[in-house]
């Protein structure tokens, strides 16, 4: 759906500068596919850059991928 991909564009933008929650929704994304094609690897990434600004959910979902 279209409406769909310009929601993960906006949260892919800022994502990719910096902000953890958009972070974490991608990461979230990458893993469970709902969107996106899944991709473990992007996934770990992701959750990894929200973790180190302190998201203790994003450490969580790390966890639960290794």
């Amino acid at each position: 759906n279209g409406g769909q991909e310009k929601v993960i564009a906006v949260i892919n933008e800022a994502a990719v500068h910096g902000k953890e929650l958009s972070q974490r929704e991608i990461g979230y994304e990458d893993e469970r596919c709902r969107y996106l094609v899944k991709d473990h690897a992007k996934a770990k990434e992701w959750y990894q850059k929200c973790a180190e600004q302190g998201n203790d959910k994003a450490k969580e979902r790390l966890k639960n991928l290794k």
